[in-house]
């Protein structure tokens, strides 16, 4: 049995969700029997405000759909919503589990807060000789937060530790150097050690106490908690506590699995942490500087790498004029992830409303896939360069199969309005340097160009069309005559060695105007453009020259038709009919002869006037 699982996560810190990421597909790739969908609204931020709509994706997934839901997030994806979630996938008896924070109907798998605290207090008592600690707390109504500021209060109480305070209340750097700021200025004493609730702290504590010539380690000591990059790339290295997130990612799929099972769990299955020693408080890690090194090297070959796709892809995504070429571009693109297929999808809603699509705030039934890179044998169309169309719940079109492998989707934004989605199988390599966020924008920023350069094109075509068009009959005016008239004179003279040139007047309109009332002419005028139309197709140069007249120039000469001759009844209403009839001068022009079309024009306009001096004197 192929048992289908979704991971719905929203995760800021990038080093921990590549690696949540790396553990999740490490499990998925030894148990061919699953098939994982990652939900992943990457925490985009614009201005330190969270992009909301990055955060619809968390809503795409059609829980019915999957057999179980792994639920990861910070504070910034609101906890109700991630209840929400579990909510929705009991009453449909789906298993949860959450990583890291609490929810009701949810296994939690994460870090024993706890006893990593009491790791970091044992070690800073017994081998470093600390008496007296302040604490700077995390974010207020974070569990997290709550159980290693807990378990702090507890492990001095318990071990006569002398606790100079707690302080602070948030995860921020920011926070840590107003707190750190404000506590130097209290005139406060120096404790042994400032215990941080995490890297991010612990780094602007250090900042602060070098500005006020407070040495670290030789005046005081500060620890953090996480182990991020910064920890070991900060002078002096950080001493942390290591949570070891691709187990962690490891163990949530399968802790989902032994529950598909029917396996009995704990409510909260613990994974191993790790006390990192460094230079913050006294240490010298030798394996650490080596960590460091190789991080660097990575660092610097994802740079390189970077630089050389925005160069080269940057300039030619902006420069597509069509989402035919934008499509073929984004595969080349997608070729440099290094994973096996990229697929990229927009949003029916957002095509249908491509002209304008501001308030496309959600995601729609429907998906187009305009791109796909790994899958060979599929076939775009050849205008928009859709491969399908389909329901947007099934992540892939159903005829192409998903592997039993981890498939990540993420969003495509511009805004708050909804684009659609890029979908990797896989985690690339670039996402444990943050870049995922980088390509996706330059991806977004391209298309929105792209929208814009097509609406700007359409937009002057109808402006053109709106220029060289008579509005009452639809027939080119005098401004079409020069742009386009000219030029089909030329080419019916160089393709077919001659061209006829008719002037056609409508006999009596004053008449009809005086008699039957201007809408009645104006129907007359109507009349003759349509039958005009009728007559020579596409194959003729059509113009309404001025009020009652009309000129044409053709391959193909009217008087091989009955309308020269012909008379028609025209109703303008139920009571209300005219005849209609025409006085029309045509000449034939041989390219031999030279002449340029305003001389071709003059000899047809004289001829019809002459016709017309005819049937007048007839009468």
């Amino acid at each position: 049995m192929t048992y289908h699982f979704a991971c719905i996560t929203f995760e800021w810190n990038y080093e921990h969700s590549y690696n949540l990421l790396q553990g999740m597909q490490k499990y998925v790739q030894e148990n061919k029997n699953i098939k994982f969908t990652v939900f992943n609204a990457l925490a985009k931020y614009i201005n330190q405000q969270v992009d909301v709509s990055a955060l619809e994706i968390l809503h795409l997934p059609t829980l019915s759909n999957y057999d179980g839901i792994i639920i990861q997030g910070n504070r910034a994806w609101l906890l109700k919503d991630r209840q929400f979630i579990a909510n929705k996938a009991k009453a449909l008896n789906i298993p949860v589990v959450s990583i890291n924070y609490p929810l009701s109907y949810a296994y939690e798998i994460g870090t024993d807060n706890a006893s990593a605290i009491h790791t970091l207090m044992d070690y800073l008592t017994n081998e470093k000789n600390v008496q007296s600690t302040v604490f700077i707390g995390g974010r207020k109504n974070s569990e997290e937060a709550k159980e290693r500021k807990n378990a702090y209060l507890f492990y001095c109480q318990n071990h006569r530790i002398n606790n100079l305070g707690c302080y602070g209340e948030s995860w921020d750097s920011d926070d840590g150097e107003r707190t750190a700021e404000e506590y130097i200025h209290s005139s406060r004493p120096l404790p042994d050690c400032f215990i941080c609730a995490n890297d991010n702290n612990a780094r602007a504590f250090i900042n602060v106490l070098k500005r006020h010539g407070i040495r670290v380690p030789e005046d005081v000591f500060v620890t953090g908690f996480d182990n991020q990059e910064l920890a070991y790339a900060y002078s002096p290295r950080i001493t942390t506590i290591d949570r070891d997130y691709f187990q962690i990612g490891y163990d949530a799929v399968q802790s989902l699995y032994q529950l598909t099972q029917n396996e009995k769990l704990p409510v909260k299955v613990t994974c191993r942490f790790e006390l990192i020693k460094e230079e913050s408080t006294g240490e010298i890690n030798q394996e650490r500087l080596q960590l460091f090194s190789k991080r660097f090297l990575h660092i610097n070959q994802e740079l390189h790498n970077f630089h050389w796709i925005h160069s080269h892809f940057g300039p030619a995504l902006l420069a597509c004029n069509s989402l035919n070429e934008f499509g073929n571009v984004l595969e080349e693109f997608f070729s440099t992830f290094g994973i096996k297929e990229v697929y990229c999808m927009l949003d029916g809603v957002y095509f249908e409303n491509f002209e304008n699509p501001s308030g496309i705030s959600h995601y729609s039934k429907t998906m187009h896939l305009l791109s796909v890179y790994g899958k060979k044998g599929l076939h775009p169309d050849n205008l928009t360069h859709f491969y399908a169309t389909y329901d947007s719940s099934l992540i892939l079109p159903s005829f192409i199969p998903m592997g039993n492998d981890l498939y990540m989707l993420c969003p495509l934004t511009y805004g708050s309005t909804i684009i659609g989605c890029i979908l990797t199988r896989g985690v690339p390599t670039f996402d444990h340097c943050g870049f995922s966020g980088v390509y996706l924008s330059l991806i977004e920023t391209s298309l929105e160009n792209l929208r814009k350069k097509i609406m700007t094109s359409r937009i002057n075509r109808r402006l053109d069309t709106l220029y060289v068009h008579d509005s009452l009959t639809g027939c080119y005016n005098r401004f079409g005559l020069e742009k386009y008239g000219k030029d089909a004179f030329r080419n019916i003279l160089a393709n077919q060695e001659q061209a006829y040139v008719m002037f056609a007047d409508i006999d009596d309109m004053k008449s009809i105007n005086d008699t039957y009332g201007h809408e009645s002419g104006d129907l007359a005028l109507q009349f003759t453009a349509d039958k005009l139309r009728q007559l020579f197709q596409s194959e003729a140069f059509i113009m309404r020259y001025g009020g009652d007249e009309f000129l044409v120039i053709s391959s193909i000469p009217l008087c091989d038709t009955d309308f020269i001759n012909s008379q028609y009844t025209i109703k303008s209403s139920e009571k209300k009919h005219f005849k209609l009839s025409f006085s029309i001068g045509e000449v034939s022009i041989h390219r031999n002869q030279q002449l340029s079309l305003e001389e071709a024009i003059s000899l047809a306009d004289t001829k019809m006037y002459e016709i017309k001096k005819e049937k007048k004197h007839s009468i």
